[in-house]
């Protein structure tokens, strides 16, 4: 049994089944432009931030959940924009935690709904600077991707020791 060429470049038209190009030309201008897009894209994060297909597929969140971050540490002293940079930032979560596949990303998942959970519980007015620089921590270890049993209980045992309660039901 044979099998039809998927592009054929001898003919007068090469074909692909979605995309039909007029010549070899036009295929191989617009494989060319498709190479130098995805070298910019590449070149657009600097090497220490190649973190690998978990990083790349979530950066866009994970960039907005650091600077978020950094905002509430920078101004954690006015309250009206710690409660609204800690709603971004459960929100932020709860997107993330919502697109992770449970069964392939269980750690991750995990995490995400500890900070979310710990977020929800606490009142953004009490919230210390020790407890914003845990979340900050828990932020870290979610960016690089470090999520395995160990850290998820570090850092709930993190929480729990500055007073961050996650576990629904149990009051403080």
């Amino acid at each position: 049994m044979s099998k039809a060429p998927i592009i054929r470049f001898r003919g007068t038209l090469a074909m692909t089944r979605q995309l039909s190009f007029q010549d070899e030309y036009e295929f191989i201008t617009r494989f060319e432009e498709m190479r130098k897009l995805y070298q910019q894209s590449l070149l657009t994060q600097p090497e220490s931030e190649h973190r690998g297909f978990w990083h790349r597929k979530y950066h866009r969140t994970f960039d907005k959940l650091e600077s978020y971050m950094d905002f509430l540490l920078r101004n954690y002293d006015d309250v009206v924009d710690r409660i609204q940079y800690l709603g971004v930032i459960k929100d932020l979560v709860q997107g993330l935690m919502n697109q992770l596949d449970p069964t392939r990303f269980q750690y991750e998942r995990r995490i995400c709904i500890m900070l979310h959970d710990s977020i929800h519980k606490t009142k953004a007015e009490n919230v210390s600077n020790a407890q914003a620089e845990v979340w900050a921590d828990v932020i870290q270890v979610l960016i690089r991707g470090e999520c395995n049993r160990e850290n998820w209980l570090k850092l709930s045992r993190q929480q729990r020791i500055n007073g961050l309660s996650w576990i629904i039901g149990d009051d403080e």
